[in-house]
């Protein structure tokens, strides 16, 4: 068994993935006890893998009834294996054969991107148009899956490509990305009976021109093991003074896969970084923790409960470290696409490692260390999970949906 390890440093901090692959030993005793028992260990944990990865490619006995039989991603390894579904498109191309492939949103209008009935998975999402500030925070795009009447995405178009304040930023992710005026998504999107898109202008402005392309595979029926994909723009302006800034407070059963933070601070310090001291707390399921946990200044308030998960400052949460004190950068699953005196727009995806709950989440962050720092925080959240999902708050007027004057106005 050789083990290799694959690391990787940003912005000091460390993460690594780690592949395993064989290797036929022709005289293990003369290896010391401890390279013995690495390899034990290792080839355990290499048999475990490869039965587990057996089992979710190959049980089905019909990927018409698995979304192609290896789940919703498609890995390098896995695009030998056959894959049963149909591919579906739909797009702005030109339908008159002419080179007009684009349309046009006028102030308060809606454009349906994508109508179907039946069940299918979105692959690939790609658009690109004019940007501005305004536009990429005034168009609103809304997901519907199944026929329902409330959207399980609900995100200014910009935000919802995990950068901050109406930016275009070039960078790369795993499932995200902005390059050379290109926006793209390949989160894997199921849908059982219908997928309906719609994109709102809710500027004053013409968007003179939208390009976008859909990809989908298309199954007479999928798994009901198969979550909808959701995602939903919440802000706080200003973030109520002892109360951390939450993210996301949904009830149902599914697993969280990504945040987008876009953090603006209203008040001067004299540690220009020092609201990235605040901890990500997540409450799962009513997590049963002792009723003795702070959360702001002072001794604890009554109810107050143990997060199931807390962690140690705010770019610690998103992979880095020392508040980002290398500057920009985007990695597979984690990045920090802007970093200017009080303003953050950083990203981090649970691709590898999703937090799964049974019946609730709430998803919090402090801003500061203790709750005590004024500050603007807007943001994404991305996960699945079972229908149908809480009714979203409505979202605030146009001008509010744009950045604060200055830097970036």
């Amino acid at each position: 068994m050789v083990l290799r390890i694959n690391g990787r440093k940003a912005v000091n901090g460390y993460y690594c993935f780690m592949e395993f692959g064989v290797k036929i030993f022709q005289n293990l005793t003369s290896a010391s006890w401890c390279s013995r028992s690495l390899l034990w260990h290792c080839s355990t944990f290499m048999i475990l893998s490869i039965i587990a990865g057996v089992v979710l490619a190959g049980s089905p006995t019909s990927g018409q009834t698995h979304a192609g039989a290896i789940g919703p991603g498609g890995a390098l390894s896995t695009l030998p294996l056959e894959r049963t579904g149909t591919a579906r498109h739909a797009g702005s191309w030109d339908r008159s054969g002419r080179n007009r492939d684009c349309r046009s949103i006028k102030p308060g209008g809606t454009l349906v991107l994508l109508n179907y009935h039946g069940s299918g998975i979105i692959r690939h999402f790609w658009c690109t148009f004019p940007g501005s500030t305004t536009v990429r925070c005034q168009l609103i795009l809304r997901m519907y899956w199944d026929g329902e009447k409330h959207p399980s995405v609900r995100v200014p178009l910009g935000a919802f490509f995990a950068v901050g304040f109406g930016q275009q930023v070039n960078y790369q992710s795993a499932p995200m990305e902005e390059t050379s005026g290109g926006y793209n998504c390949w989160w894997p999107m199921p849908f059982h009976k219908a997928a309906y898109w719609t994109i709102t202008n809710e500027s004053h402005k013409t968007v003179a021109g939208f390009y976008w392309n859909i990809g989908f595979d298309t199954y007479r029926h999928l798994s009901e093991k198969m979550l909808e994909f959701h995602a939903l723009w919440r802000n706080e302006n200003p973030v109520p003074t002892g109360q951390n800034y939450v993210i996301l407070n949904t009830t149902g059963r599914g697993q969280y896969v990504g945040t987008a933070l876009f953090m603006h601070i209203l008040q001067k310090q004299s540690n220009t970084f020092e609201f990235l001291e605040g901890n990500a707390m997540v409450y799962i399921d009513d997590h049963p923790g002792k009723h003795n946990y702070y959360q702001g200044i002072g001794p604890p308030r009554p109810g107050q409960t143990m997060p199931a998960i807390e962690g140690t400052g705010t770019e610690d949460y998103f992979c880095s470290g020392w508040y980002f004190d290398r500057g920009t950068y985007g990695a597979p699953y984690h990045g920090c696409l802007i970093k200017q005196p009080g303003y953050i727009s950083a990203y981090r995806w649970y691709i590898a490692d999703p937090i799964p709950f049974k019946k609730s989440i709430r998803f919090t962050i402090q801003v500061g260390p203790w709750d005590n720092v004024k500050a603007d925080y807007a943001s994404v959240a991305y996960w699945y999970q079972t229908q149908p999902h809480p009714i979203y708050p409505e979202l605030p007027s146009a001008a509010a949906l744009l950045p604060p004057p200055g830097r970036f106005r």
